[in-house]
Formats: C-alpha cells, structure tokens, sequence
C-alpha cells in the first residue's frame, strides 16, 4: 500500500506563489512568463542573411525554453546562456522559464549581474571567504518566505551579465565562486548577456567563460533583430 502521496492544493500554491513573488528579483516574475508572452511583438519580416523572421526566432527559442522549464529536474546541471543586444527578448523569456521552474515547486533566484555584484562590494572573495559571504546573502521581502541562496537553489537566473561593476578582487572571484560551486553540484543556471563569447572570454577569467560557452554545460541561445521595446 505505501504512504499516501501529499500534494498540496491549487489554493496554497498559489499562496506560497504570491508571497514569493513579493520577493526582490521574484516580482517581474507575476507577469513575465509564459501565458503573458506575446511573439506578435517582434518583426515577422526576413532578417538579411538568415533563414527566419525575428519572430520566427523567438518563437523557436520559446519552444525550446517552455519543454526545458516543463522537464527541469534539480541537479541535471545543464543551464541557459542568452546572448544578443538589448530588447530581444532575453530577460521575459528568462522569467519565463524561472516563473514555470517555480511553479513546479522547485527553489529559484533571480538577480541582476549589477545587484549581485554591489551586494558583494567590500567583501574580499577567495575560497572559504566568498562562500560564507554567500551563504550569509538570502533575499527576504517584507513578511515574505525567504527564498534559497545564490549557490543551492534550484535554478539560479543571473540578468544581464556584463553590466556588473568591475571591481578588482571581487567582480571575477564572485562570478568565479558562484559559477564553479554550481557546475560542481550539477546546479543549473540562466544568464542573459549582450556579450558575445569572444567578449565573455576579453571580460572574464577564461574558467568564468569557459564554463558559461562550454555545450555539455549550457544551452547557448543567440538572440537576433531588432530592440522591440524602441
């Protein structure tokens, strides 16, 4: 016979949801996911020199994204890299994907490169040091549930990475620290970035961008066409 299986009730899910989305870097989420998401947005005209339309693209790409978040399974490992300019698409589609994670009941962060890195300005970041610094950092909302740490939640969504401070002994030894404990623990993660990977390597530690580019780690999606929000 076995012991019942509990799962909890459309209702309380949605309560635990709501409290979550109260949290700092959870709040976009509400709105930006997949049910909102609108492909009609972005150009149905040829891009020059490729086989599809921006929509085209970013239909593809949303495809791709919904079966990855449908199927995530905690410590698989194997994360997202979106790449390309401003206005693409990359930071809604990311949500999307951290908005369906959660509400499969898996653990997720989302924070801006910018946010992680002011909040780590002052600390000195090497082997033991950066991850008692880290495991310190938990984001609390107002009232609202805490929500798991940068390097053991589930999914880990860091937004736009490259327009982060450059802050000597603590930009790259951070991104370093969070980035080698996740692959270690077969954690994954979604970056979004405007840098290509010729400039992710010219900006980074090689093991940062290595790990960031490398396909058996992540699957890397570059955005193309036009900034939609012009």
């Amino acid at each position: 016979d076995g012991e019942p299986i509990h799962e909890p009730c459309a209702c309380l899910k949605r309560t635990v949801l709501n409290k979550l989305y109260q949290n700092e870097g959870l709040q976009g989420l509400e709105h930006e996911n997949f049910d909102t998401f609108d492909e009609r947005i972005f150009p149905d005209t040829p891009i020059e020199g490729r086989k599809q339309s921006q929509r085209g693209y970013i239909r593809k790409y949303r495809e791709f994204c919904e079966q990855y978040a449908d199927q995530f399974r905690p410590n698989e490992g194997k994360g997202l890299l979106f790449s390309g300019r401003s206005g693409l698409g990359k930071t809604f589609l990311m949500n999307c994907v951290a908005q369906r994670v959660l509400e499969r009941g898996y653990s997720v962060v989302v924070i801006s490169a910018y946010k992680l890195v002011e909040l780590m300005r002052g600390y000195q970041f090497d082997g033991k040091g950066a991850e008692q610094t880290l495991r310190r950092y938990l984001f609390n909302g107002d009232g609202a549930e805490q929500v798991q740490d940068i390097l053991t939640c589930d999914l880990l969504a860091i937004d736009d990475l490259g327009s982060e401070p450059m802050i000597r002994n603590v930009t790259v030894s951070a991104l370093y620290h969070i980035v080698s404990e996740r692959n270690n623990a077969n954690r994954a993660m979604i970056v979004t970035t405007n840098c290509d990977s010729d400039l992710l390597y010219e900006k980074y530690d090689d093991r940062i961008a290595a790990r960031l580019t490398a396909p058996s780690r992540m699957n890397v999606i570059e955005f193309v066409g036009t900034d939609v929000r012009r």
